[in-house]
């Protein structure tokens, strides 16, 4: 199996109503992005994420990604679980972050995949759902 290609840089959705696709403007130009994952990088539009997968020309097909920051400010991406009265952001490395002082509106969205931005143990200062 060839290893995987990496990109960093901000997401856009681009297009029409019923054209719409995803592109990565990157320092070195912008990547249209395709795979089953490019529509979830769409979903972090404006954030500066990191794409692997397999480059072809300016096609980058995505098999996975990780939000780094948004608005310039650090990112936690993971997958949200309540453990007791507890929020933890579950990392793709399988880490726990305690999640302090969370809205009630993440607290119920356990199993979602999102983004969180800010020092988690003084609460999150804003966040974003990547998939339900």
């Amino acid at each position: 199996m060839a290893p995987l290609d990496t990109a960093r840089g901000t997401p856009a959705v681009v297009g029409s109503e019923h054209d719409q696709r995803v592109s990565l403007r990157t320092a070195n130009g912008s990547l249209r992005l395709s795979g089953d994952q490019a529509a979830l990088v769409g979903r972090a539009s404006g954030a500066d994420v990191m794409v692997a997968g397999h480059r072809n020309g300016n096609t980058f097909e995505v098999t996975s990604f990780e939000v780094r920051a948004v608005d310039g400010i650090a990112a936690t991406d993971g997958t949200l679980a309540v453990e007791g009265d507890q929020l933890v952001i579950v990392t793709a490395d399988g880490k726990r972050h305690n999640v302090a002082h969370a809205p009630p509106d993440l607290k119920k969205k356990s199993g979602a995949r999102v983004w969180l931005t800010g020092d988690l143990s003084k609460g999150p200062v804003s966040y974003g759902i990547i998939k339900e």
